[in-house]
């Protein structure tokens, strides 16, 4: 009798036993199951995720590849418009030459002289809607930059300029300067940074002067284009549109106002940085930075 109730009571630890084991089991089954679904539903939604971020990437570069074809049109569109157009503005300017030769009458030569100052002025802005296009479009061809003549060539351009001999010009570049840059870029910015420096100078002042400093800066591993001079100055309010299309700070000074947006393009072109510093009255300054290393960029295809 004894022995059957440890029997018993044996077999019913065993029956706790399995009921207790059996729960652990179910649990630990369910849960493995669960836990397999969910890693399933997890998949399924990334799998989701990246059919439609491939699908609005096909998208982007769809409409990024548009993008870049109206451009390129509209590029080609402006530049043999303005070439057409350069013909028949060569013309009128000839044109005057001719009336001034042979018209006597001082009224009707003031009047061909407005003409002409706004022919010259619409020819000033079709070859910078030209110069334009040709920056944007133009493919990089790196070679070594001689600065000391690039700004001597730069300031001959300049000496038919009714002020140029007003300025005193200080020139201050490092000697040995060592930069692998595209030739036209850069000289397209010496050439607008010194233009706009004459053109916005202030002659009425005791010594006008425009001071250019190209220094390679070792802390940012760039060349340095510094351009300053003591002109009339920018106000604060029209320091942040300097760059924009067509922009102009003064209507007395003649130009297209293409000038700092050319000017911008091209230093975008090589990676380049523009800071502007001006005070009205007082004077400006424009740094220029091109890194000497520049990063490698997918290039527009030359016009």
């Amino acid at each position: 009798m004894e022995q059957e109730n440890k029997n018993y009571q044996k077999a019913l630890e065993y029956h706790i036993k399995f009921h207790q084991n059996r729960e652990f089991v179910i649990n630990t089954e369910s849960k493995a199951r669960m836990s397999s679904l969910e890693a399933v539903w997890q998949v399924e939604i990334a799998k989701r995720e990246t059919k439609i971020l491939q699908e609005k990437n096909k998208q982007i570069n769809k409409t990024n590849k548009l993008i870049k074809r109206k451009n390129e049109e509209l590029d080609t569109f402006v530049y043999r418009v303005s070439h057409d157009l350069r013909g028949p503005i060569s013309s009128l300017l000839g044109l005057h030459t001719i009336v001034k030769l042979d018209v006597k009458d001082t009224t009707a030569l003031t009047y061909f002289d407005l003409y002409k100052e706004q022919i010259t002025r619409l020819n000033s802005i079709i070859l910078d809607l030209i110069e334009l296009t040709r920056v944007r479009g133009w493919e990089l061809k790196k070679t070594n930059i001689d600065f000391e003549k690039m700004v001597s060539e730069c300031m001959s351009s300049f000496k038919y300029f009714p002020t140029y001999n007003k300025i005193d010009f200080q020139l201050e570049i490092q000697k040995d300067l060592q930069l692998l840059s595209d030739k036209s870029l850069m000289n397209t910015i010496i050439q607008n940074l010194l233009e706009n420096a004459i053109k916005y100078s202030d002659t009425e002042k005791e010594a006008p002067y425009v001071a250019v400093v190209i220094q390679e800066n070792r802390i940012t591993k760039a060349i340095s284009i510094s351009v300053r001079d003591n002109g009339i100055g920018i106000d604060k309010e029209h320091q942040k549109k300097i760059f924009d299309m067509f922009f102009r700070v003064s209507n007395k000074v003649q130009g297209s106002g293409l000038g700092m947006y050319i000017l911008k393009n091209a230093i975008d072109k090589l990676d380049g940085k523009i800071k502007l510093t001006s005070q009205p009255r007082v004077g400006s300054e424009f740094e220029v930075l091109i890194p000497i290393q520049p990063q490698k960029k997918q290039l527009n295809k030359t016009l």
